[in-house]
């Protein structure tokens, strides 16, 4: 090591890190980006105005669609200071943003999301945020996601093995956002009855659960529902499955003409 890096190595050890690890492995090959970088990572995750339990999630849900492994050691350390539990953590692991979440969450979670899924946030979630945390914890809230994006960039491009030579947690993932465009759900028949008086076959019970199970080794993180014929115009159970689903769109059959180019579908 070089004298630099020996100096910024022994102030990165000395923080609340406690050692180089992860990124910052790759990073000392640039002292000064590691140092700035750590300063960053001090404000943020450490220093930061927002909840701890809010932090975290954060942390996983920029890591998720950037399919950054090092999310496992985030969680890992969650889990022992009480900030987030193993549900959450899976729960956002698969892609599946649950009632719990949402109400950990909040805001925030809205916030995050959407800015992960459009790559900006909206003037509606970025004024909710701000209501509740002050327009300094709204920018750190937004500052969060970007330098988590940054740390997924350094460790994805170096390959960097997670702690203890863990198996990569998303390694069955082939490809980052791929799309199912057309698939259906049915749920309980006494919840979801048949609608369709001309029914041409016995729904089967297919839930969104199952779907998911063959979905997530295909590396599918973005779905596209269809209205089955069974159902006729009652959506329920489509719309209950996708608000379970994120990335996630549904198409449905409407009476009477529709206005524009969205005739048709629901988004």
């Amino acid at each position: 090591m070089t004298e630099a890096q020996r100096e910024v190595a022994a102030e990165i050890a000395a923080g609340p890190r406690g050692e180089v690890r992860g990124p910052f492995i790759a990073l000392m090959h640039h002292p000064e980006l590691a140092r700035r970088c750590s300063s960053s990572a001090s404000k943020l995750r450490w220093g930061s105005r927002l909840p701890p339990r809010l932090v975290e999630l954060a942390v996983l849900i920029t890591a998720r669609p950037l399919d950054l492994p090092a999310r496992v050691e985030h969680a890992r350390e969650a889990r022992p200071q009480g900030r987030l539990d193993g549900a959450i953590v899976e729960a956002i692991a698969e892609g599946r943003e649950t009632r719990r979440i949402a109400a950990r969450g909040g805001r925030g979670l809205c916030f995050l999301s959407r800015g992960s899924r459009r790559r900006r946030v909206g003037d509606a979630a970025f004024a909710a945020v701000r209501d509740r945390f002050g327009l300094d914890g709204a920018l750190e809230l937004l500052a969060l996601s970007g330098y988590y994006s940054l740390m997924a960039m350094v460790l994805n491009t170096a390959g960097l093995p997670l702690a203890d030579n863990a198996a990569p947690p998303l390694s069955h993932c082939h490809e980052v956002m791929r799309c199912d465009a057309h698939f259906h759900v049915f749920g309980p028949a006494e919840r979801y009855p048949a609608r369709d008086p001309k029914l041409r076959y016995p729904p089967p019970l297919a839930p969104l659960a199952d779907y998911l199970r063959l979905a997530r080794p295909l590396g599918l993180e973005r779905f596209v529902f269809v209205q089955p014929s069974a159902y006729g115009r009652d959506n329920r159970c489509m719309l209950d499955a996708m608000q379970e689903t994120p990335n996630s769109r549904g198409i449905v059959g409407r009476r009477g003409k529709c206005p524009g180019r969205r005739a048709g579908s629901a988004a």
